[in-house]
Parts: C-alpha cells; structure tokens; sequence
C-alpha cells in the first residue's frame, strides 16, 4: 500500500502540479526528496544555494551531479541486463541438455561410507567342518 511518505504517491506526470514544480526535487516535511518522475541528476536545492555565487562553481557541479546520475543508471542497467543473460545462458544450458537427451536430474545427498557399510548385505558365517559333511 503507497503512503504519504512514498513518493510514488504524489509524484504527478505534469509538472506544474508535481510538488517538485518540475526541479526533480520536493520539499516534503522539512527535507528534500528526489521525484521518482523529473529527478534526472539535478543538483539538491540547498547545494544550489550556496553555489549562487559561484556560477562556474555551480554549473560544474550540476554537470557532475547530472553525469554521476548517468553513472548510477548505466550500473544498474549493466546488473540488470547480467541478471538476464545469466538465466538465458542457463535456459540454453538447459535445453541443449534436452536435445541430446541429457537433462540435469536431481541431486540425491550424498551418503556417508559408515552407512553405506552398514547398508552391505552381511555375509553369513559358518563354522563347518568340511570333514563331517
């Protein structure tokens, strides 16, 4: 269930009535929260506050902050798409194995030497005489 915290919950697709008036960035009980809809990698409000001063100081750390956003989106796509390609090269493993009849049974546990040697069919000793038969 989304509650007021989740930001899914009011972030809306038009900007104007998104609460983060389409900067990406929403104040919502007394701290900044990125909008999962218009947050591209801008810089935090109060970061910007302080750089006014400095606009070659600010454009290059929003450039930073957009570039490093790129960053984490590339990374998590390049783990996706391993996540992906890993199960395929399995499901090929698989049905590789089904064409030449060769697919994986289960494992069973292995079995400890003391059981298997109880396990033996224990022979029968007999102490005859061979002269009395």
């Amino acid at each position: 269930m989304k509650t007021e915290s989740d930001p899914s919950y009011w972030a809306e697709l038009d900007e104007s009535s998104c609460p983060c008036g389409g900067s990406g960035w929403a104040s919502r009980k007394s701290e900044y929260v990125n909008c999962p809809i218009h947050y591209n990698g801008q810089l935090h409000p109060e970061t910007q506050a302080l750089l006014l001063d400095e606009p070659l100081k600010l454009q290059e750390e929003e450039r930073r902050s957009r570039l490093q956003y790129r960053v984490r989106q590339s990374q998590e796509k390049i783990a996706e798409l391993k996540a992906e390609l890993r199960q395929e090269e399995y499901n090929l493993q698989y049905l590789q194995l089904e064409l030449v009849k060769r697919t994986p049974t289960i494992k069973m546990k292995a079995i400890s030497p003391d059981i298997a040697l109880e396990m033996k069919p224990k022979t029968l000793e007999l102490d005859l005489d061979l002269e009395e038969i």
